[in-house]
This record gives C-alpha cells, sequence and structure tokens, in this order.
C-alpha cells in the first residue's frame, strides 16, 4: 500500500443553543484532500458548531488515521 501524503485532522463540536455553549468531549479523526472543504461538508445540517481541534500534512494519512483510531 503507497503512503498518500494528505491531511489528518481532528474534530470537535461546541453546542450554541445552551448558555454557555458546551464544548463535546469527543473528537472526530479523519483524513482529507482539504480540510476546510470537508469540514463545510460536516457543517451542513449539523446545528452545533464544528471546530478544527488539529490539522496537519502528513505522509501516510490512511495509516495514521487508522493507528489514532485504535
Amino acid at each position: 500500500m503507497a503512503m498518500k501524503e494528505g491531511d489528518i485532522y481532528l474534530l470537535r463540536d461546541r453546542d450554541l443553543r445552551v448558555t454557555p455553549p458546551v464544548q463535546n468531549t469527543y473528537l472526530k479523526i479523519g483524513i482529507a484532500e482539504d480540510t476546510p472543504k470537508r469540514v463545510k461538508q460536516h457543517q451542513t445540517g449539523n446545528p452545533r458548531l464544528i471546530e478544527v481541534t488539529y490539522q496537519s500534512s502528513v505522509p501516510g494519512k490512511s495509516q495514521l488515521e487508522t493507528f489514532l483510531h485504535h
């Protein structure tokens, strides 16, 4: 399997419908060629604000994502 370079990201959502806003403790781990575009896709139809906690371009993005999920 080729070690393809790309973005890896960690996303978290914030519920703005309550005061004070509540930040979720769960993280979404994912990979993308274009992280801002991917965040917009996740944001569509989501009433909570999605925030990028971490983003970096890495070699072997799929392998790193699998490792982080474990």
